[in-house]
């Protein structure tokens, strides 16, 4: 009977402290922006050891931080989440350029890597040069462009029409080198794309075969090439050259290139006249422009087969992208510790300053003045905190697409190694971001995905809701 009997004294005791502490608080403070604090300071003096044993007491006396505070509007959280990615892009591209990249530029491995794959660019610049496809400059190290080898064809072609009218360019005549008219070699014209088709692919054992679309074009190069490739039978280009008829009128000795080398004399008027003065606008550059379309198209097919069916070059360009994805990954590895730091400097040290050391809060939290809480608006756990945490370093993780193209090397995004694709993870993190920012819209607690997931409710620091009066006060007051 002792035992029961002294269990019921103390919940009695328990009970009767805590009804009369509460009611001698209540009296002493008026509802007002520091009662809170008063409160907490009343009930800290109160809450003596005997009490504080009791689990159940304990918590009843505790208050939660921001009780009182408002959830945070739709608004000030967007823009709190806006402040948090730019602000770990910022840091992560000072991290990047200040540590990063030097680092990894003067690497001895890194420059053996870069070294190597500078010899096998020239390799491959050589090959495409051997076959004409494009001009390598070696004092620049890079070829002429798809555009700058159109320009010197249509030259060429230009000149080739003049030559078989008789006609002059600049009043002046013209040399029969300069034209398609091949007099070291009466087989083929004397141009570039003719050079592969008739005398390049014919002599190279991996590109020897001459069969499109089962159709053996060996004793048809032309079809192959002026037809197939390059598209000439089509309407548009029907008045482009000359006739037939014109054509078999010629002196045999003009005979010797295809009539498709020839231009009308009505384009060759054009063509002359967009060459020599880049008149836009007209016709002078429709014709440039149709025939510069049909040399791309040729450059493209060439080199195409040049890249799957050339085994030197296959060879040579696997091994630059070997060399390629080796330092693309050093730069991933270092710009994504890069992250990591600035993540680590934004969210654990930089909260350690200031007036609220709150651990795991946002520079965009501490600016907007929002807090994170639990349902029951208590502190939340550490296991709440690292959950949001690692959510929003995941969504935050896309910033390296601002961070690498602002230091100059987007490239790097296009780096893959069997499944795995850069560009890829970065655009999956980035749509995880919209689509925490989306939820936050029709969220109708105001929550974004990460603190939804991680069980987390956003407060305004800076509002409060207004004092809940008791239902016995305002008896008391109507019936006074």
């Amino acid at each position: 009977m002792l035992v029961p009997l002294t269990k019921l004294l103390n919940n009695l005791s328990y009970y009767w402290i805590n009804k009369i502490s509460s009611s001698i608080i209540d009296e002493l403070f008026c509802y007002s922006e520091s009662k809170k604090q008063q409160k907490q300071r009343a009930y800290i003096y109160l809450n003596n050891k005997f009490l504080y044993n009791n689990k159940e007491m304990r918590k009843q006396l505790e208050f939660s931080t921001y009780k009182n505070n408002v959830p945070a509007k739709k608004s000030r959280v967007f823009y709190s989440n806006l402040i948090n990615y730019f602000s770990t892009f910022i840091v992560t591209f000072i991290f990047a350029v200040l540590a990063v990249n030097p680092i990894i530029t003067n690497l001895p491995i890194t420059k053996s890597a870069q070294n190597e794959a500078l010899t096998i660019s020239e390799g491959l610049y050589q090959i495409v040069d051997d076959f004409r496809v494009q001009k390598y400059d070696k004092e620049t190290k890079s070829l002429k462009s798809v555009s700058e080898m159109a320009d010197l064809y249509l030259n060429k072609l230009c000149l080739t029409s003049l030559y078989t009218y008789n006609q002059t360019y600049s009043d002046t005549p013209i040399d029969i080198k300069d034209t398609f008219f091949n007099i070291e070699n009466l087989n083929y014209p004397n141009d570039n794309l003719s050079y592969y088709f008739f005398n390049k692919k014919k002599n190279t054992e991996d590109l020897k075969s001459y069969v499109y679309d089962n159709v053996d074009y060996s004793n048809n190069i032309n079809g192959l090439m002026y037809s197939k490739v390059m598209n000439y039978d089509v309407d548009t280009y029907k008045d482009y050259f000359i006739s037939e008829t014109d054509y078999n009128k010629l002196d045999p000795s003009l005979q010797i290139i295809d009539r498709h080398n020839i231009l009308s004399i009505t384009h060759t008027e054009l063509l002359k006249n967009y060459l020599k003065f880049k008149n836009t606008g007209g016709k002078e550059e429709t014709t440039y422009f149709y025939l510069e379309e049909t040399y791309v198209r040729a450059s493209i097919f060439i080199t195409y087969e040049i890249e799957t069916k050339y085994q030197p070059y296959i060879y040579l360009n696997s091994e630059l992208s070997r060399l390629g994805n080796y330092i693309s990954g050093e730069y991933i590895i270092g710009y994504s510790l890069a992250y990591l730091l600035a993540f680590i400097f934004l969210y654990l040290i930089v909260p350690l300053f200031g007036h609220n050391k709150e651990l795991f809060n946002s520079l965009g939290f501490r600016i907007i003045k929002l807090a994170l809480t639990t349902k029951d608006e208590y502190e939340p756990g550490f296991l709440e905190y690292f959950l949001n945490f690692l959510i929003r370093f995941v969504i935050g993780y896309s910033c390296l697409i601002l961070a690498f193209f602002f230091t100059g090397l987007i490239q790097i995004t296009g780096f893959t190694i069997g499944w795995f694709s850069m560009i890829g993870l970065l655009i999956a993190t980035l749509i995880f971001g919209l689509i925490s920012n989306i939820f936050l819209i029709f969220s109708s607690a105001n929550q974004d995905f990460t603190s939804f997931v991680s069980r987390l409710y956003i407060k305004d620091k800076t509002t409060f809701e207004g004092p809940i009066e008791d239902s016995g006060s305002k008896d008391e007051e109507s019936n006074e």
